[in-house]
């Protein structure tokens, strides 16, 4: 596969717990990393931050987990950990999180953990899905398969290119999918080996290494949902900085 000739989008919760993490480096260069990847980069991160594709599976099932390896996807992880020691979970601003949301995260820990077991057994280069970038191809179609993976219809596309790839996997979303209803290994199995389960395979890429958006209005827009979203970090006691503050102002 030809990382440059290639045309992607990666998508965006404006609402979610790490907008403001994708804001601030797009914001500042345009660029986002997956955590294993600029860990490489930065001796200084290098020191605290530990590959989470080459911990224990046991230690995924335990809270709290080694510096550096809460990514979005590694979250549902955590909230399954914690919700066995806590009767209630709560966010930073100290609202509970939904009985719903708990009993998903339990669920989809489960089948990343299952489909993580498989990775390192049948594809043990290949990104994990617990700390990739997900990308999709920019299509109509790449576009609503993103929406259906994070489950979520307020995402914001970003058009990107890849910069920087220690590995990239091509999986077929429609066997997580059909695995996430009824666990069959061959699902596992066939996704690990970027075969397909139908004539119509809905193709994920998942991506150690880093992306580079160029267009600024999309950029823009993303700051503007963001802030607009009244999301964590950023409080009255914790300003935003100036220049996303700049770059929303230009969507």
């Amino acid at each position: 596969m030809s990382l440059n000739s290639a045309k992607y989008i990666h998508a965006v919760n404006p609402k979610g717990e790490h907008a403001a993490y994708a804001c601030l480096n797009l914001v500042n260069a345009g660029t986002l990393w997956s955590a294993d990847y600029i860990s490489k980069l930065d001796p200084a991160l290098s020191v605290a931050h530990m590959q989470l594709k080459s911990l224990p599976i046991e230690a995924l099932k335990q809270a709290p987990f080694p510096p550096g390896t809460l990514t979005p996807a590694a979250i549902y992880l955590l909230i399954a950990a914690l919700a066995d020691d806590c009767s209630i979970l709560r966010y930073g601003d100290g609202s509970p999180l939904s009985p719903q949301l708990v009993k998903y995260s339990k669920i989809r820990a489960k089948k990343e953990l299952e489909f993580e077991v498989a990775r390192r057994t049948i594809a043990p280069q290949a990104p994990s899905r617990l700390s990739c970038l997900w990308l999709a191809e920019d299509s109509t179609k790449g576009r609503a398969m993103l929406e259906d993976i994070f489950c979520n219809s307020d995402l914001h596309f970003l058009q990107v290119s890849i910069v920087g790839a220690d590995q990239l996997h091509k999986g077929d979303w429609n066997l997580w999918q059909g695995y996430f209803q009824k666990a069959n290994p061959l699902s596992a199995e066939k996704y690990w080996r970027s075969e397909t389960s139908s004539a119509e395979p809905r193709w994920e890429y998942l991506l150690d290494g880093a992306i580079h958006c160029a267009n600024q209005k999309q950029i823009s827009r993303l700051c503007k949902a963001h802030l607009e979203a009244n999301s964590s970090p950023w409080s009255s006691e914790n300003p935003p900085p100036e220049a996303l503050i700049k770059a929303a102002i230009n969507a």
